[in-house]
């Protein structure tokens, strides 16, 4: 369970990035 949690937050942090990207 832990490396999932692990991986869903690597997804929102990419998520998180791409929003910013496009904001710019």
């Amino acid at each position: 369970m832990g490396h999932n949690y692990l991986q869903l937050a690597v997804i929102l942090l990419g998520i998180t990035c791409i929003i910013g990207v496009q904001s710019q």
